[in-house]
């Protein structure tokens, strides 16, 4: 063979080897490509059908969405469990008629027929009714709840928040007697009617409020505190909506509360807390796959935001009754069987918070509750129960105990 014809056989046998690896490596990005694809697919609302919305498949697609980082600031493995609760019931046999809570305000009859899609195994009851507090205490103990955040309206004699003051007075000392604890969830949307009504100002209305907080909870041993303050939450803020309000309002507590916000509404408090995100929702429905964005979306910001402390909310579904009463409705989400509120709870545990807020024992309106039911019964305590001995294998209590408590009859 000549040297000019070796000379060619190399480059043609280069020329094809160069063809070869080409070939190999767009295979390999094709295939690549696939993969990513595929997995891509995973996203936004292509992850979920509702209309298959109890498939496994569904919350087995979420769970893998969860992208949730690690927080540099918080190591938090057993948080503190307080469920979110609304004391503003009223029924016979302390009062002597249904209150709005469960007529939806003259759509239905109580106690057959109540403004919610649940009913709660104790029938209608009255959030001062010593039996039911007793035996919603119990069910808390033994489920492993360690107390209650109140949804609470203030100290002032307008509309009915003298009677959901006075209810949430009675449940902290059935509380203290069972050694749970409590915090205060401030619904400040409520100083502008107290205001109207009473001719006070706002900023006076609000230190009033704080003044009897700082006498009567703060310096409980049982309130709950983060760095020796006592925590308060605020369903907003809705009217005191700049710092420099806050700061005169809490001008009468010492030390000054550790304020929460919701939702990072705020870019002065020092914490925050989520909520169920139904905004998300898109004719009607709020899917699976939006409510796991909403959950990454919210703990990353926090991490980002390097806040020590941290709550976080769990929830079991949304399922409100306000179109049945005239009004609109916030949108679904599904309870499916639990697994929505295991979805949530996983998406909490993972942000290493301080507190893991429950929404809600008991917001029938809004059905979001965990409390027994005739529709979903002991499910979520039962879940709750199992996590406690997940984090403490001494922790006493089981199924049987949950469902051995006795259930007053309010119907």
């Amino acid at each position: 063979m000549s040297g000019e014809q070796f000379t060619a056989k190399r480059e043609k046998s280069g020329m094809m080897k160069g063809t070869i690896f080409i070939l190999c490596v767009f295979l390999f990005s094709l295939l690549c490509f696939v993969f990513v694809s595929c997995f891509s697919a995973l996203t936004e609302d292509d992850l979920i059908d509702d209309d298959t919305s109890n498939n496994e498949d569904v919350f087995s697609d979420a769970y893998k969405l969860l992208n949730i980082a690690v927080p540099t600031v918080r190591g938090n493995k057993e948080p503190l469990v307080l469920v979110h609760y609304m004391p503003w019931y009223e029924a016979p046999p302390i009062t002597n008629s249904y209150g709005g809570h469960w007529t939806g305000w003259g759509h239905f009859s109580p106690p057959n027929e109540i403004a919610s899609h649940q009913m709660p195994l104790t029938g209608p009851y009255d959030s001062r009714d010593e039996e039911v507090l007793e035996y919603q205490v119990a069910l808390m103990k033994t489920a492993g709840i360690d107390g209650v955040i109140f949804d609470w309206y203030g100290i002032h004699n307008v509309n009915d928040y003298a009677p959901i003051h006075e209810s949430t007075r009675a449940m902290i000392e059935v509380l203290k007697r069972e050694g749970l604890k409590f915090m205060i969830c401030y619904e400040d949307q409520t100083v502008p009617r107290i205001a109207e009504r009473t001719g006070k100002t706002s900023e006076q209305v609000g230190k009033e409020t704080f003044e009897w907080m700082q006498d009567n909870w703060f310096t409980d041993d049982a309130y709950v505190k983060y760095d020796g303050r006592p925590v308060v939450m605020c369903f907003g803020p809705q009217h005191y909506d700049t710092k420099a309000k806050w700061d005169e309002v809490f001008s009468v507590t010492n030390p000054r509360p550790y304020f929460v916000d919701l939702d990072n509404k705020t870019n002065w408090a020092e914490s925050t807390y989520n909520w169920p995100p139904m905004w998300a929702s898109v004719g009607g429905e709020l899917s699976i796959s939006r409510l796991v964005q909403y959950l990454n979306t919210f703990y990353n910001r926090t991490k980002n935001k390097n806040n020590p402390f941290l709550v976080a909310t769990v929830f079991p579904a949304f399922d409100d009754i306000y179109e049945d009463q005239g009004g609109d409705s916030y949108g679904n989400l599904v309870y499916a069987e639990g697994k929505t509120f295991e979805l949530t709870f996983t998406a909490a545990e993972r942000a290493y918070p301080n507190i893991i807020q429950v929404a809600t024992w008991n917001d029938y309106g809004e059905g979001t509750i965990i409390e027994p039911t005739e529709e979903r019964g002991y499910t979520v305590l039962e879940y709750l129960q199992d996590k406690q001995r997940e984090w403490n294998p001494a922790f006493p209590y089981d199924h049987d105990d949950l469902h051995d408590i006795p259930v007053p009859n309010r119907n």
